[in-house]
């Protein structure tokens, strides 16, 4: 049986995206998975979540790319402390 291969699938994990064809995203352009929170998986979710609760300075945001490293995606931030390009360690 040949399953039908989503390259979306290889930038979220194993969550089967074709339920959710309505969010078409060109490859051309940086997938920011900030953008997409319904498509993470609940542990990626619940890290994000813990830190969205406060206000974050630049060490938080440090503190939430270490914790979303343990869970195999990261992000960026910049000196505003607001966080951006969210994905996964490939």
């Amino acid at each position: 049986m040949e399953t039908n291969k989503n390259p979306l699938n290889d930038c979220v994990g194993h969550f089967d995206v074709t339920a959710h064809s309505h969010l078409i995203i060109d490859f051309d352009e940086v997938v920011d998975l900030f953008e997409y929170p319904e498509l993470l998986p609940l542990e990626v979710q619940d890290v994000i979540n813990k830190f969205s609760e406060s206000e974050n300075d630049y060490a938080d945001c440090a503190k939430l790319v270490e914790e979303l490293n343990d869970v195999g995606y990261t992000c960026d931030y910049g000196l505003d402390a607001e966080p951006y390009n969210l994905r996964k360690i490939l």
